[in-house]
């Protein structure tokens, strides 16, 4: 009997993991490794309200630190189950072999990694209960009759991202590649995106396994046309070396990269078009539900690969930090890689906390230019890339004062050494101006000082960097204003 024929009539082996057994293995993991890891829920899927989980590995899991990010996810397709095992594989080895292997305990004190092993539990557990182990898509009511219909429902996710949405996928629901009602319309890739938003990952993996088409293959962006991305050489290096670390599961090679197409809305093109992340694809494997003796050996082998991916952060590239000349505050600020700029994207920014904006590159001789409204553009030229990231403190220079708003009450000028509240108007005797620091703990207080006076200057000099607010209560309101300090 065909093999597709036993799974759809018996259910998935049971080394495969159901969605209850994923949440109860991430709640066990955060409870033994709390001093590494963090467990968010970042969505709820778009039939069943499950909770979408991702965990966060990181020697400080529940701060924000300034280290690159990366990003993996797994079973964006329902019946591409091996995504799972193989998130789950890569995050226990991890959490196990930390404080033991040199290499990993480097990586997860010096970087943010981010898994998220089930993206699209109603499907998956469409697949793993034997309903249908070749269901592909999510589980939208397509047809608003409350009912789940496996010949019509469904979106496929990783169809359903906003970048060239409109040239990809199917527009018809009954398709196993149903694109969804709108970019974005699911949950799930909502969850994604808001993820992404927030975190700015340097680099991302999307785990697959075709049930058709190609497997052993590291896909990464993109071919467009007759043109390759601007960042080609860099992305496809990386690839190159993804895929060359992993061996087949025949044993008599590696798996292959391969350029992907831009015209739809998936995870690998929406990363990369939108905020820049070395996006990629692996279908791992030769098919979705290898027999359950062979996923620890897949695993194993694709353990490698991602080795050699996490550590590659460490390679050549650029790191730079972006401040204010006159307040050294940090600067959000788009930075183009001169000869590597395409403006049809959307500007490569640095961070807004940080100033910090990474990028991957080959050993060689680069310049930047970066540009920020109200600064003087700069451009730093014939800076070496050779074989660790080259870090720079960026300083740019303003075109007029930097100054705030507190509402129209206060404005917030930065000196050097020093911050200056410049009052507009003369408050009552019960005002006060209190300085904050980011656990809520008073730092400065000024209680009388406000009425009858113009300026009350804070003095900055011994002040630890960070983020802090002011607060100003006039007696009938509280206004609250960020002042970022480093």
């Amino acid at each position: 009997m065909h093999l597709l024929l036993i799974l759809t009539l018996l259910g998935l082996d049971p080394r495969y993991h159901t969605y209850e057994r994923v949440v109860a293995e991430v709640e066990s993991l955060s409870l033994i490794y709390p001093e590494i890891t963090k467990v968010e829920t970042i969505g709820f899927t778009t039939w069943n309200n499950f909770p979408i989980l991702a965990m966060k590995i990181s020697d400080y899991p529940n701060v924000r630190e300034d280290e690159p990010s990366l990003l993996f996810v797994g079973v964006h397709h329902a019946e591409e189950v091996l995504g799972c095992e193989l998130s789950f594989f890569i995050i226990e080895r991890l959490l196990q072999d930390y404080g033991k292997d040199s290499l990993i305990t480097h990586c997860i004190n010096t970087l943010n990694l981010w898994f998220v092993p089930i993206l699209n539990p109603d499907g998956h557990g469409i697949v793993t209960s034997g309903i249908d182990t070749t269901w592909r898509k999510n589980l939208r009511d397509n047809n608003n009759n409350g009912l789940f219909d496996l010949d019509y429902d469904g979106v496929d996710l990783n169809r359903n991202y906003s970048f060239n949405w409109y040239t990809g996928g199917n527009d018809d629901p009954s398709s196993e590649y149903y694109k969804g009602s709108a970019p974005f319309s699911e949950n799930e890739t909502q969850a994604v995106r808001d993820l992404s938003l927030r975190e700015h990952f340097l680099m991302a993996i999307d785990f697959h396994s075709a049930r058709t088409g190609q497997g052993e293959v590291v896909y990464y962006p993109w071919r467009w046309g007759g043109d390759f991305c601007v960042d080609y050489p860099f992305v496809r290096s990386v690839a190159d070396s993804l895929a060359s670390s992993i061996i087949n599961d025949a044993g008599s090679g590696v798996y292959t990269s391969i350029y992907g197409v831009a015209t739809e809305g998936n995870f690998r093109n929406w990363l990369y078009a939108t905020l820049g992340t070395y996006a990629y694809t692996i279908e791992i494997s030769k098919g979705c539900t290898p027999p359950g003796y062979m996923v620890d050996s897949i695993c194993e082998r694709v353990f490698n690969g991602i080795i050699y991916f996490i550590n590659r952060v460490y390679g050549p590239g650029v790191v730079l930090q972006i401040v204010d000349s006159a307040s050294l505050i940090p600067i959000a600020a788009e930075v183009r890689v001169l000869g590597h700029y395409d403006p049809s994207l959307p500007p490569r920014m640095s961070d807004s906390l940080s100033g910090t904006f990474r990028k991957i590159l080959l050993p060689g001789t680069y310049s930047f230019e970066i540009i920020k409204e109200g600064y003087e553009p700069l451009v730093i030229s014939d800076i070496t890339i050779e074989n660790a990231p080259e870090t720079l403190l960026v300083k740019i220079t303003g075109v007029s004062e930097r100054s705030t708003d507190f509402g129209s009450r206060i404005k917030i000028n930065y000196r050097v050494n020093s911050i200056e509240f410049e009052l507009r108007e003369n408050f009552s005797k019960g005002a006060r101006l209190d300085i904050l620091d980011c656990s809520g703990r008073l730092v400065k207080t000024w209680s009388k000082e406000l009425n009858g006076v113009e300026k009350i200057v804070w003095n900055t000099e011994l002040q630890a960097s960070g983020i802090y607010f002011a607060v100003l209560n006039d007696g009938d309101e509280i206004f609250l204003q960020k002042i970022p300090l480093f």
